[in-house]
């Protein structure tokens, strides 16, 4: 049995891995406190060897850490056969997609993210936002897994998954919406942050004058970022360029108002409101660090009311009235 507790391992999901693949990283299963190497990377993943795992009741198998950039490469191949796949339940998919997906948000949003991580990112945001709009319960399953710890990579798909839940509601049924071309500008919507150095970022107190100004520059750098990466969707670019503009016209960069500001950047900016009232952030008083969903909406409709459209809140409420009233199911 070989020990390997002195490294790094990170858990999955075992119908991660499908039959007949090949995978550059190694399964290994836990024994008591050790890590056990089950199969090797590079040979053949058959089917027996999932079902001597599966009679076993064995669901969550593991892959070290430094591997971990292999895995997501190799789920981006399999999630079109995972999320058609009748064995694995509405709950399992929605949970190995927001694993994905937090797996490679984690990637990004650093400090020079790379192109390639970046298209990885979009990809496999269409493929889910594909789920989303065929599953009718996907949407509220992925709300609920929303994570109120603040870290920019959780906060852009918290913001994503509003956004997305938001538009199939407001949108979906319009011919004149392509919902697959704007999902990727919700979740990239912060990828400007990255220039923003850490310590204002993670700052635990309010912002000073000039933190705040360079904080506000994250939406410029964020468009430049994307044109340097040659992403020629200019709806998307706008999106992260707009979310933080108001209907009332007090927002930035440029202080838009009204029909000033692009529908989706409307659609951005009410659902990341949201996300910060309903996220962690330890700058504001004990009793608003983070609200509950209730609490939050009360607050954007007495406090906020200006800086949106009355339209569009009132389909956000529905939105969040459908999760309350939906369960986390893992019915096929």
């Amino acid at each position: 049995m070989e020990n390997n507790v002195e490294k790094k391992f990170c858990p999955i999901n075992l119908k991660t891995i499908r039959a007949e693949t090949l995978g550059s990283f190694s399964i290994f299963i836990k024994v008591a406190d050790n890590f056990v190497l089950y199969h090797a990377n590079g040979e053949k993943v058959i089917q027996q060897v999932l079902d001597k795992l599966i009679d076993n009741k064995v669901n969550i198998v593991y892959i070290q850490e430094n591997e971990k950039e292999f895995f997501n490469e190799y789920l981006e191949q399999n999630l079109s056969e995972i999320f058609i796949d009748p064995s694995i339940s509405t709950l399992e998919k929605t949970e190995i997609a927001h694993y994905s997906l937090t797996n490679i948000a984690q990637s990004l949003f650093v400090k020079n993210p790379e192109l390639k991580t970046l298209q990885l990112y979009k990809y496999t945001v269409a493929k889910i936002t594909d789920f989303i709009l065929e599953e009718e319960t996907a949407i509220y399953n992925f709300i609920k897994m929303s994570s109120s710890k603040f870290k920019i990579s959780t906060h852009s798909i918290n913001v994503g998954m509003f956004a997305l839940g938001h538009a199939k509601t407001l949108l979906a049924d319009n011919p004149g919406h392509n919902i697959h071309e704007i999902a990727s500008g919700f979740f990239l919507h912060d990828i400007g942050k990255c220039f923003v150095p850490s310590e204002i970022i993670n700052k635990t107190q309010p912002l000073t004058h000039v933190e705040w100004k360079i904080m506000k520059q994250h939406t410029i750098q964020g468009y430049k970022l994307l044109n340097r990466f040659n992403i020629n969707n200019e709806e998307v670019k706008t999106i992260v360029m707009q979310h933080h503009e108001r209907h009332n016209g007090k927002g930035y960069p440029f202080g838009l108002k009204g029909d000033e500001i692009h529908l989706y950047s409307k659609i951005c900016y009410l659902a990341d409101a949201f996300e910060v009232l309903t996220s962690y952030r330890p700058y504001r008083p004990a009793n608003e660090r983070n609200m509950s969903s209730f609490d939050a909406l009360l607050k954007l409709k007495n406090e906020m009311s200006d800086e949106f459209e009355p339209h569009f809140f009132r389909q956000f409420v529905l939105l969040f009235s459908n999760v309350n009233k939906s369960n986390l199911t893992n019915g096929k």
